[in-house]
């Protein structure tokens, strides 16, 4: 059976995950789950393109390992965008992780999406990096299910 990771990703992204994101970005709801539409995509090709080599895909791996990203995060989604200490970790976390895998084209794709779906760049770069870590929590989860390997 095949996964179809943006399906998933969006199955947690739910109207009320987008509501506080919205809020805490100061952003319409439309407008963020526009911007939402439009980064799950663009991260999960990134993260592909990341692993279609040996090389990249045991970069990903270890990113997956070093940042403990196992899944468990996706049970309390509510906190991760609602704005205080576990927001504020989790965009610290999300830059990282984007500057690893996008380098200098974070700030093109965060254009991209401002632009895209109508928000101000800096609503686009909170958001890109707050689903980051969401989707790297979704990868830890499946890699558990189907193995460790790359």
């Amino acid at each position: 059976m095949t996964t179809n990771l943006v399906d998933l990703i969006r199955g947690y992204l739910t109207p009320d995950i987008v509501k506080k994101a919205s809020t805490f970005v100061g952003e319409s709801e439309s407008a963020t789950q526009k911007a939402v539409s439009g980064i799950v995509p663009a991260l999960l090709a990134a993260m592909a393109n990341q692993a279609s080599t040996t090389d990249g895909a045991e970069r990903l791996s270890r990113m997956l390992d070093t940042g403990k990203y196992d899944g468990s995060a996706l049970n309390n989604l509510g906190s991760l965008f609602s704005g205080g200490e576990a927001t504020q970790k989790a965009i610290t976390e999300g830059k990282n992780v984007l500057s690893s895998l996008l380098g200098g084209k974070t700030q093109g794709l965060t254009d991209q999406i401002a632009s895209f779906a109508g928000v101000r760049a800096g609503s686009a770069a909170s958001l890109l990096a707050l689903i980051v870590p969401l989707i790297m929590n979704l990868l830890g989860r499946q890699r558990s299910t189907i193995g460790q390997g790359p």
